[in-house]
């Protein structure tokens, strides 16, 4: 049995506490995928005592089981308008998801940012989880394109703010958590000139760290565009490097 047939199984026996976790996992599965079970109950405002009892009520040994049970079924499932399980092509949602993140990238704006990035002293491109893949990719397609970038790890994004100043852009890929707090309580230290342009990648325009940057790019998930399937959110931002190298923005507007 999978991990949703086995929630929907156990819900009545559930108090209106762990009910309330119930009916998150329902409505924003992909945001269960991406939080830990702390984050998870400071965005939704439900205890981690109660995403415990409902985990185990569900027969799960803990969060970190249920959230892998439930990554799971997402990607094997395909759900109609009803929420009932039907057969049909992934593919289409894939092209959907491309689509939709083409049309989400203003020609001007990803010239502008093509352009910013090519006169740059220095990217610094991070990311961290699913966002770390995306990452590594736009430093790779950056070094090709001849302008100077650095791939940071996650964890080591504080030392690199040493070596920063306001001629550097930063590239961040965060879809919806503070992950980067420490680097922001960093740059809150350093004088003007030494703070570096940022530019985060996300799905949320809500994003914590939103207000903290200078330019937002903001891309659609298979919960947005409301598509049959479950999709990784890293796919849009890995579209998003996919685009943005074909455009030959970057390439048109590199040193040399």
């Amino acid at each position: 049995m999978d991990a949703l047939s086995q929630v929907e199984m156990h819900k009545e026996a559930l108090t209106p506490k762990e009910r309330a976790v119930y009916d998150i996992v329902a409505a924003h599965p992909d945001a269960v995928l991406g939080c830990s079970s702390m984050e998870l109950a400071r965005r939704f405002g439900v205890s981690q005592s109660a995403i415990s009892r409902f985990c185990q009520k569900s027969g799960f040994e803990g969060y970190g089981d249920f959230r892998m049970g439930l990554h799971q079924s997402l990607t094997l499932r395909r759900f109609s308008d009803e929420g009932t399980v039907e057969e049909n092509n992934p593919a289409e949602s894939l092209a959907a998801l491309l689509h939709a993140t083409h049309d989400a990238l203003d020609a001007e704006k990803l010239a502008a940012l093509s352009e910013r990035l090519a006169k740059a002293n220095h990217v610094y491109v991070m990311g961290a989880g699913q966002s770390d893949v995306p990452a590594r990719m736009l430093a790779h397609r950056l070094v090709e394109d001849s302008i100077p970038s650095h791939y940071v790890p996650w964890g080591s994004e504080t030392e690199t703010v040493h070596t920063m100043c306001d001629r550097d852009v930063i590239v961040m890929f965060s879809s919806k958590n503070p992950t980067f707090s420490n680097l922001f309580s960093t740059l809150s230290t350093v004088g003007k000139n030494r703070r570096p342009y940022i530019v985060l990648v996300t799905h949320t325009a809500s994003h914590p760290h939103s207000g903290q940057c200078d330019e937002v790019v903001l891309l659609p998930t298979w919960a947005s565009l409301k598509l049959p399937y479950y999709l990784e959110p890293q796919n849009s931002m890995i579209f998003f490097v996919m685009l943005f190298g074909l455009s030959g923005a970057a390439k048109a507007s590199a040193r040399g």
